[in-house]
């Protein structure tokens, strides 16, 4: 295996997902679907999920079957713009992706001026030559296979040369079935079955994890 590239995940990804950011867009789609919909924020909750399990994300979801026309706005109320109030400054992260000599990009399902805002915060955008946001492929985002073979595109690699790291199965698996290498990065308390993924408890991790490839 020669891994000549490296796709990276942002949220849950670069950061713990127990930051409190992940809570935080969370609340704020549950609260959008609700108010979107008219309907309890329980119930607004678990259609929201089935949005993302059968769609991939909650906004593809509320397009594909709520008629929703304003993603921008969707946009702007899901993701908080005072990101430090979620997510801790770790110096090591820069170090970590410093010293990892292979080319990056972040490929991720939120907008590009969320990626911005977190990859500022933690210093580390200089470490990443592209952000493929949801914008990149129509609102189309992970895990459809059109995405990932335009993401291979535009950087100029075979899937067999790049490694996609994500801390979503249901995302690394279409990556996987048209070549590609992945890793999970699941820092919870339960463990799901990954049968078939390599899997790192932290993205500071993944020397060790490259290293030993």
């Amino acid at each position: 295996m020669k891994i000549e590239y490296l796709l990276f995940d942002l949220d849950n990804t670069l950061y713990p997902e127990n930051s409190g950011m992940s809570i935080e867009i969370g609340h704020r789609m549950t609260a959008f679907v609700s108010k979107h919909l008219g309907i309890p924020p329980e119930s607004a909750k678990k259609l929201r999920r089935q949005y993302r399990d059968s769609f991939g994300t909650t906004l593809q979801g509320l397009v594909s079957r709520a008629g929703f026309k304003n993603p921008e706005r969707f946009f702007t109320e899901v993701h908080p713009e005072n990101v430090e109030n979620y997510i801790k400054r770790d110096p090591e992260l820069k170090r970590m992706l410093s010293g990892i000599k292979i080319p990056k990009s972040i490929l991720t399902n939120s907008p590009s001026e969320h990626a911005e805002r977190v990859l500022n915060y933690l210093d580390v955008k200089d470490s990443f030559e592209h952000i493929f946001d949801i914008r990149f492929n129509n609102l189309n985002g992970k895990p459809a296979f059109e995405l990932y073979e335009k993401v291979l595109s535009a950087i100029g690699k075979k899937p067999e040369n790049v490694l996609f790291i994500d801390d979503l199965e249901m995302y690394l698996r279409p990556f996987k079935e048209i070549g590609g290498s992945i890793l999970l990065v699941n820092n919870r308390t339960e463990k799901p079955e990954t049968a078939g993924i390599p899997v790192i408890n932290s993205i500071k991790e993944l020397p060790l994890y490259l290293a030993s490839i």
